[in-house]
This record gives C-alpha cells, structure tokens and sequence, in this order.
C-alpha cells in the first residue's frame, strides 16, 4: 500500500478528549450516550484509533444487559490479508493526521449492530456502512462521540 502524502501530519486530540495521554493517577470514563440491546443480540464495538478503552467499557455494559459483545479498534497498522486476516476496511483518521486506517475482519463476529466509540465524531458511520456495503451486509451502525471531563486527577 501507497501511504497518503499527509499520512505523516500532527493529528488533533479533541480539548474534552481523554486525558490518559499525558498520565492519570485513576481511571477516567467517558461522558457518552447510553447503550441497550436486546438479550443475545451481538454487538461489534469498536474503538477509533487510540480510543479503546470506552469501546471494552462499552462492550461490558452491552453484556450486562445480555448481549454477546466484541471489541475490535480501528487502527493505523496495516497488515498483509491471508490466514486470520480475511478482510480489509478502511477508513480515515478521525484525528485529522490523513493516516490511512484499517479495521480487519469486520463480519467476523456475525454482528447485528456495529457501535463506534469515538471522541472526534467525523465520517465513521458512513465509512463503516460503505465497509459493510462491501462486503455484502446492512447491519445498523452506531456512533457514540464520548467526552471526558476535566476535574480530578
């Protein structure tokens, strides 16, 4: 693959944005929307780019109302498809540093709902529809734009 010419670009973390980049002393959790679901509906939650921890938070929550949950990330790292790498999806970077990035496998999880946990709402949900179009599936996605507040440690 050809890297995008602005691929190497400063990204923007949003000002209410996680503050785990520059070191916590507690956990923090995101601001966001709630989730439900139906019992044994599956859901694929995904995480964009560094935002991982809300999407697993997210997944918990979706399993404590008795869904079956799956947590992938959207990610910079490109990897060669073959063997467990069955499919490819791409996406842009919401963080605005023109990065390509990638989600693999995105049926592997038979999901019913996709949900994206993101602090920078941009163009996931048309993306992640284009993905599914593509590989053949209409399944309901869900963006959820998380924030996080600045009181605390």
């Amino acid at each position: 693959p050809v890297l995008a010419a602005a691929s190497n670009q400063a990204g923007a973390a949003p000002a209410g944005g996680m503050r785990s980049r520059t070191g916590l002393r507690d956990s923090e959790r995101a601001v966001r929307p709630a989730v439900t679901v139906v019992p044994g509906e599956r859901i694929l939650v995904l995480g964009d780019g560094e935002h991982s921890y809300e999407a697993l938070l997210a997944a918990e929550d979706a399993e404590a109302q008795g869904a079956i949950a799956a947590v992938q990330c959207i990610t910079r790292s490109p990897a060669i498809l073959g063997a467990a790498m069955q499919s490819v999806s791409r996406f842009s970077d919401a963080y605005g540093s023109g990065a390509p990035c990638f989600l693999y496998n995105l049926l592997g999880h038979r999901p019913d709902r996709l949900w994206i946990m993101t602090e920078v709402v941009k163009d996931q949900q048309n993306e992640a529809r284009a993905a599914l179009s593509l590989l053949g599936r209409d399944i309901p996605v869900e963006v959820f734009g998380c924030s996080y507040g600045r009181g605390g440690t």
